[in-house]
């Protein structure tokens, strides 16, 4: 249950290292500060800094159902699911859809599984493209020769404020539920099941929430630490760039000079044929080469 719902860094993770990283977590939680700068830093080497906070949701699906840590991989996953149309969703009628319907027509056989999505993907397409056309409700087809009452219309077409509402109402159902509204969105604390307003229903909650912010808190000053890192590697870079183009400089200027010393004597042996330079010193000839 917990290991489909968790972040892919995790399911990508092998058997073996999400256990040494499980183990790690639980490691920390002996500890006063299980969320320290020191602790955070060990993590590094199973995610980014910014995903931190997964791996700690993570931690909290495995200390509810061991499964998320020791179940498949997520390409054994991939192996196993069926590979869907690009664009699928965004097609009226796929042709992956309405092929096999119009193969067993041409056969005079009824394929009602292949009838059967292809309308169930027809009627949701329809339903997902109407949501913002609040100047005409969603009504079954005038073909069907239906009646439909005030009270049915308004459940085909829920506003979002009735989505939201409805959606907050089921996560407040349960033993111990209080009504007390989130003011912040409470995602990362059942195991990154949730990414949407949540009620708070437990002390756990709140202590979750707490170490939650503890985390962040460190991740913020590490990131600091890291920002102040570049910005002093980037301030030597740049020193040591100015330092070479100087250095450069100052070697054309150089240069210049010894060749406008130079080129009256040059253009005196050049002029006097290929004889008289072959007949001179290695240094005299080098100068010609580098200078003339």
């Amino acid at each position: 249950m917990y290991f489909k719902s968790t972040p892919i860094l995790w399911r990508r993770l092998s058997i073996e290292v999400r256990q040494e990283c499980f183990a790690l977590i639980d490691g920390f939680h002996c500890g006063l500060e299980p969320w320290g700068h020191g602790n955070v830093l060990q993590l590094l080497k199973y995610a980014s800094l910014e995903n931190i906070p997964k791996l700690r949701a993570c931690y909290l699906a495995g200390k509810k159902d061991y499964a998320a840590v020791v179940q498949g991989t997520a390409e054994e996953e991939d192996d196993a699911a069926p590979i869907p149309e690009p664009f699928i969703w965004a097609t009226y009628k796929p042709e992956s859809l309405t092929w096999p319907v119009k193969l067993a027509r041409e056969s005079s056989i009824r394929n009602l599984n292949a009838e059967q999505q292809l309308f169930t993907h027809v009627t949701n397409f329809v339903a997902r493209n109407h949501w913002d056309k609040s100047s005409t409700d969603l009504l079954p087809s005038p073909f069907l020769d239906i009646e439909v009452s005030q009270v049915q219309s308004a459940l085909l077409n829920p506003s979002m404020k009735d989505v939201i509402l409805g959606k907050l109402i089921h996560e407040s159902m349960g033993e111990g539920a209080k009504t007390k509204v989130s003011a912040r969105r409470l995602d990362m604390i059942n195991g990154n099941v949730s990414s949407f307003s949540r009620f708070l229903n437990s002390a756990d909650q709140l202590e979750s929430i707490k170490s939650m912010y503890e985390l962040n808190s460190v991740i913020a000053t590490i990131t600091a630490e890291q920002d102040g890192e570049k910005a002093e590697k980037a301030a030597a870079k740049k020193i040591m760039e100015e330092e070479k183009e100087k250095k450069k400089t100052l070697e054309v200027q150089q240069f210049m000079a010894k060749k406008l010393e130079l080129m009256p004597v040059l253009t005196e042996n050049v002029a006097k044929g290929l004889d008289y330079v072959c007949g001179l010193t290695n240094p005299q000839m080098k100068e010609i080469l580098i200078y003339f």
